[in-house]
């Protein structure tokens, strides 16, 4: 229970507040119906972020992050077939907008990914600097070095289960559908 009354109110009812939170017995709260224990009902979970959005807000689980990871390349490819057929400056921008999409969309799916167990996308930083220095540096082997720890770091995202109930980036995304398991597997397919 919360009261929020000015100070000076509070002074002049002191005795009434004092009074009515004396007649209040605290109780283990009621469960709501069907979710108590032996429940088969599901928890609330939070909707699924959209696969073409700017916010990366949210999170997603491992089979989604796979679907999204196939579908999210669809579009922009196509509007690079398209580009092929416009004029030369219509095409340079339809592709410049491809290739922010192309650059975007991946980093935000991997925040929302890592979102899931608990970890701020703020990490992939270190990836990003890493291979910023091994470019002014101009040292290839860095380079290499720092893909290749980018890629064994996606190992994890890829294939840990994610926080089964609600943590700091929200609650966990309700049950996969079909479209996406089908995807997830086309995911798989690809990759063999």
């Amino acid at each position: 229970i919360t009261v929020r009354v000015k100070s000076d109110v509070f002074e002049e009812n002191r005795a009434i507040y004092k009074w009515l939170f004396e007649q209040v017995d605290i109780v283990e709260p009621m469960p709501v119906a069907g979710t108590g224990a032996g429940s088969s009902a599901s928890t609330a979970h939070a909707p699924a972020p959209a696969l073409f959005a700017l916010n990366p807000n949210g999170r997603i689980g491992r089979l989604r992050f796979l679907a999204y990871s196939v579908v999210m390349y669809i579009p922009m490819f196509l509007l690079i077939l398209i580009a092929t057929r416009l004029p030369e400056n219509l095409a340079i921008m339809v592709g410049l907008v491809s290739l922010l999409g192309m650059i975007w969309l991946p980093i935000r799916l991997i925040v929302l990914r890592m979102h899931d167990f608990n970890m701020s996308g703020k990490w992939l930083w270190t990836f990003f600097l890493l291979s910023a220095v091994a470019g002014a540096m101009k040292r290839p082997d860095l380079s290499i070095q720092a893909s290749a720890l980018f890629w064994l770091a996606m190992i994890p995202v890829t294939c840990w289960p994610g926080d089964n109930q609600e943590n700091r980036f929200g609650e966990p995304n309700g049950p996969n559908p079909l479209w996406v398991k089908i995807t997830a597997g086309l995911f798989f397919a690809i990759q063999v």
